[in-house]
């Protein structure tokens, strides 16, 4: 009885203070402020067999988010544990009240030798970097035309380290930068992934940078998808196998998994993994990237508006301007 009094005191005191407009869980300075101002890390992300979300802590430890790194806990009655907790109350609710996707695109920076090599071999090494630098440009103004009010922020996940400036020039200033980290694209996709939901974003959408048609409708579906209730995962199905988006609500290390990189079987194997660990799955339209020149060749059909295949692609305009200034690169 006694302790049902004492919850019965706390909720009115609780009560009191929000319609006062305290705003106990946040900083002073951000008091009365909407939670949208008093974004951070959380920190009780773990790994938690296949998959990454809240946890509960171990005893003796806090989790910090996607790094492996252990910080000491603080007793519950200990008053000094105070600020990490109001930290991470504050970090929740802006999850809960404000939504905003990350959408990070999948790229390496745009240098002869090292940008398109597929490519380069039948248009040559500076014109195939020259076209990656626009399929890039094309893929960041898709994301822009993705309505501000769905909620939404731009990233390159770039390599290597070092070429921050190269892709300062490329993307929008409103675009964060995040570097690949990982043996292979498995790990650099479920890296990324990790990173950008632990630093509060509601879902991730990593798509690739080679598809500079690529239409923002997709984003949007694709959003407005991973907001419905339950967890799943979203796919966007390429023309050779692959993917050229994947959406997450959670960084489920299986999808990245026994996964046979640059193959036909890569979206089918994907597919496998989720339902492996009872993940449910939607698909988005085919899509294509240009990896080669007959992809290419696709590209510009799009552009002439010749193609049977692909219909409602975004404008691309850097490609478009310069295949336009370079018609000796053809199929």
């Amino acid at each position: 009885m006694r302790n049902d009094r004492f919850c019965m005191l706390a909720v009115r005191f609780l009560r009191a203070n929000l319609r006062l407009g305290r705003g106990y869980g946040y900083p002073p300075s951000l008091r009365r402020s909407k939670p949208s101002c008093y974004i951070t890390r959380s920190l009780f992300f773990s790994d938690a067999g296949d998959t990454f979300g809240f946890s509960r802590r171990r005893p003796g430890e806090t989790i910090a988010a996607g790094r492996g790194r252990h910080l000491p806990a603080v007793a519950d009655n200990d008053s000094s544990d105070r600020p990490r907790r109001n930290e991470v109350c504050s970090a929740m609710a802006v999850n809960d009240a404000v939504s905003v996707a990350a959408i990070g695109i999948i790229c390496k920076a745009p240098q002869p030798g090292r940008a398109k090599t597929r490519l380069a071999t039948a248009v040559g090494a500076v014109a195939a970097s020259e076209l990656s630098a626009c399929f890039l440009r094309d893929v960041a103004a898709a994301i822009d035309a993705v309505p501000e009010t769905l909620g939404r922020r731009g990233y390159g996940v770039y390599a290597p380290a070092g070429v921050e400036h190269i892709m300062r020039d490329l993307l929008p200033a409103t675009f964060g930068l995040l570097l690949q980290v990982g043996d292979d694209l498995g790990d650099v996709l479920f890296g990324a992934a990790l990173d950008l939901l632990s630093d509060g974003h509601d879902c991730v959408l990593l798509v690739n940078g080679d598809s500079p048609t690529l239409p923002a409708r997709f984003l949007v579906q694709a959003i407005e998808t991973l907001r419905e209730p339950g967890d799943r995962m979203v796919l966007g199905p390429a023309s050779d196998g692959g993917y050229y988006l994947i959406g997450l609500k959670h960084a489920h290390r299986r999808l990245f998994t026994e996964i046979a990189w640059g193959t036909e079987t890569v979206a089918r194997s994907t597919c496998e993994r989720a339902a492996e660990i009872g993940l449910a799955m939607a698909l988005l339209p085919e899509w294509y990237d240009i990896d080669d020149i007959e992809a290419l060749g696709w590209l510009k059909d799009e552009l002439a508006g010749n193609s049977t295949r692909f219909r409602g692609g975004g404008l691309a305009p850097a490609s478009r301007a310069f295949l336009d200034a370079a018609p000796q690169i053809s199929p």
